[in-house]
């Protein structure tokens, strides 16, 4: 059905922006420690636990999008 195949699209929307965002913010945290000269782990893992909360906050969207939908379809069907 099309709200199916809308759910799908999401999901995988949802999964390359996770990846896209882990990996970025894991590079750019790796980046950051060398110009900074930390240690390398400590770059890493920041960028990793800055790439997590983005995911988790991209996440978090999706969430309040789907019941907002599910809000309107349950108010659209009581019309």
């Amino acid at each position: 059905s099309r709200q199916e195949l809308m759910n799908r699209g999401q999901a995988l929307s949802f999964g390359y922006t996770f990846t896209a965002g882990v990996l970025t913010f894991t590079f750019l945290g790796v980046w950051i420690g060398k110009k900074m000269n930390w240690p390398q782990e400590a770059g890493v893992l920041g960028g990793l636990f800055m790439g997590l909360f983005y995911g988790a906050y991209e996440l978090w969207k999706l969430i309040r999008m789907a019941e907002q939908n599910e809000n309107n379809d349950s108010t659209d069907k009581d019309e």
